[in-house]
C-alpha cells in the first residue's frame, strides 16, 4: 500500500513493540483487503462503464444503419454490423472479472 491516508496515520501511531504485528494483522484485515476489493472493483467498472458509452456513442451515431427493436440492436447493413458485432461484447468482457470482484469486496464488507 502507498503511503496514503490510513497507512499513513498508521505508520504515525505509537505503539508498543509487541502490539504492532497485531494491531498491523488487524488493520490490513480491515482496510487493506477493502482497498484492495476497492482496486480490483473499480477499474473493471469504469470499463464497463466506457465500453457502455462508446456503444450508446455508437448508436446515437448511426440512426441511419442502426435500429432499435425492442432491447435490441438491429444494423441495416454489413459494415455496421461487423462494428456493432464488436462493442456489446467490449462492455460484457470485463463483466464475469466484475462480479467476482463484486463478490470479493462484499464479503469484506460483511466480514467474511
Amino acid at each position: 500500500m502507498k503511503n496514503t491516508p490510513a497507512p499513513a496515520a498508521r505508520d504515525a501511531l505509537k505503539q508498543p513493540d509487541d502490539l504492532r504485528p497485531v494491531y498491523d494483522a488487524a488493520f490490513d484485515k480491515v482496510i487493506g483487503a477493502l482497498r484492495r476489493g476497492f482496486q480490483e472493483a473499480v477499474p473493471l467498472a469504469q470499463a464497463i462503464a466506457l465500453a457502455g458509452a462508446n456503444l450508446g456513442d455508437y448508436v446515437a451515431g448511426h440512426p441511419q444503419t442502426v435500429k432499435i427493436v425492442g432491447n435490441s440492436l438491429q444494423p441495416t447493413d454489413n459494415k455496421t454490423k461487423a462494428e456493432l458485432e464488436k462493442l456489446p461484447g467490449e462492455v460484457a468482457r470485463p463483466g464475469a472479472q466484475y462480479k467476482e470482484a463484486q463478490q470479493k469486496l462484499r464479503g469484506v464488507l460483511q466480514g467474511n
